[in-house]
């Protein structure tokens, strides 16, 4: 009967100290998500901006690069 309490006591006592844990992995989880938002918006872009059209991005015709005629500088 001994020997159950005291493995009782030391799984409480192992219980309580993960519970004590708990704080600082709700600290390390919240910044994680932070990085990961911060990830996120340099893959995509921020939500706020929506899909707005780049330099890249293909307008009028469809066709990349465009075909505008630039004068040459230079010679």
């Amino acid at each position: 009967m001994d020997q159950i309490i005291k493995g009782l006591e030391v799984r409480v006592t192992s219980l309580e100290k993960q519970v004590e844990r708990i704080p600082d992995l709700e600290l390390q989880l919240s910044s994680m998500a932070q990085v990961l938002e911060a990830l996120q918006e340099q893959v995509t872009g921020p939500a706020s901006l929506g899909l707005l059209p780049d330099a890249e991005t293909p307008v009028g015709n469809g066709q990349f690069p465009s075909k505008i005629p630039f004068p040459r500088i230079g010679g």
